[in-house]
């Protein structure tokens, strides 16, 4: 079983390759499950999985995340009635969302309207983000996936990254330890 996911794997890659060979080079993130035949698709504190209505799922590392444009910005949000401000260095969820290739039915008037992204901590606590919401031809909201706070790395039940909203007034959707995103459908089957 496992030589068959690696030849998918390497399928996928050298696919992925094959089309972009005329292409700019533009860098583009490696899944560490197709990096490492050997990466392990248990939650390790390390890594998170991307999975869902998207053509590249797998296990992302804050190593796949520095391949996309960083950034760094300041976030202002209240916990227990007190504002607090913090600098969060990541990347765009927009991006890794974008680079996994979401399935969008082109027949389908505003189908990438109807899809969202449910982020998942290693607590069982969860968050919803539409992909219209981040989509720069949309809403455009620059939420970030942050693997560092004030300069210090997110570590323990903080990591390996949490999901940075600028622009709420709370902290409710600055969701840390996530475990997995995945990519959803108004028409996907409910979850148990």
């Amino acid at each position: 079983m496992k030589a068959g996911i690696s030849l998918a794997s390497l399928c996928v890659v050298l696919l992925v390759g094959a089309l972009s060979a005329g292409a700019p080079a533009t860098p583009r993130p490696v899944l560490a499950s197709q990096a490492s035949p050997a990466a392990s698709p248990a939650a390790d504190g390390e890594s998170f999985e991307l999975a869902g209505l998207i053509e590249l799922p797998g296990r992302l590392t804050i190593a796949d995340l520095q391949m996309l444009p960083v950034e760094t910005i300041d976030a202002t949000f209240e916990i227990d009635g007190t504002a607090q401000t913090h600098s969060y260095t990541g990347v765009r969820l927009w991006d890794v969302l974008a680079r996994a290739t979401p399935r969008v039915d082109p027949e389908r008037n505003g189908n990438q309207l109807r899809k969202y992204a449910v982020l998942s901590a290693n607590d069982g606590y969860e968050v919803v983000i539409s992909l219209g919401e981040i989509d720069p031809a949309f809403g455009g909201q620059p939420y970030l996936l942050a693997w560092e706070e004030d300069g210090a790395a997110l570590t323990g039940d903080k990591g390996p990254i949490q999901l940075v909203t600028p622009g709420d007034e709370t902290s409710g959707r600055h969701i840390w330890g996530i475990v997995k995103i995945e990519v959803r459908d108004v028409d996907s089957p409910p979850r148990i």
